[in-house]
């Protein structure tokens, strides 16, 4: 994907702002992108165009992300014995609540240099070399990972829930919406 889309979006970015037959528009001043498009990243910064993150999963998960690569030189990834539920030691801000169940699926692979741990975490250290990271989730929910998250990027903005917002907006039509992004009905028990 980086390959095949990093030129066409630099052709987009430079395109725009052109004089054209049908008249121009103005040029990008800024641009927001996922957290999981990190050629997005090297494009603004090659064409100096401010450039950041949204991030829609918690701070909580992301600082775990952030955290893997002290986890793999400590020596607590990889793991063989298959106990998901042991706790992660040494990540701020989550001690005593952190076990490896919190991290993502492809922690549980055998190599540490495997292909897939080094293209999420480039992808996520990506993340913190933006102008800023968005961050689907608020202050009060997340306190204590948002402030070290904060410490590993450049402007941390809180603006969530989003979902809830969408809610309050759509009423009883946010329910069939697919962009909630679940192939499964909603569990509304939990909360």
């Amino acid at each position: 994907m980086k390959r095949e889309t990093t030129p066409h979006f630099k052709e987009l970015l430079l395109s725009l702002g052109r004089k054209s037959l049908t008249g121009s528009s103005p040029p990008v001043t800024c641009i927001i992108a996922d957290g999981v498009l990190p050629f997005a990243v090297g494009v603004a910064e090659e064409l100096g165009i401010p450039i950041f993150s949204f991030c829609v999963h918690s701070a909580r998960f992301l600082w775990g992300y952030l955290n893997i690569p002290k986890l793999i030189e400590e020596g607590q990834l990889p793991f063989s014995d298959g106990n998901l539920y042991h706790s992660i030691n040494g990540v701020p801000g989550l001690e005593g609540i952190f076990r490896r169940k919190d991290l993502p699926e492809f922690c549980i692979l055998p190599d540490p240099h495997h292909p897939i741990i080094n293209f999420f975490v480039v992808e996520t250290i990506a993340m913190t070399k933006t102008s800023g990271l968005i961050l689907n989730t608020f202050d009060e929910l997340e306190d204590s990972c948002i402030y070290h998250v904060s410490s590993a990027c450049n402007n941390l903005y809180t603006v969530g829930p989003l979902h809830a917002y969408i809610n309050s907006k759509l009423g009883d039509r946010a329910r069939t919406i697919a962009s909630h992004g679940s192939l499964y009905s909603v569990e509304e028990k939990c909360l």
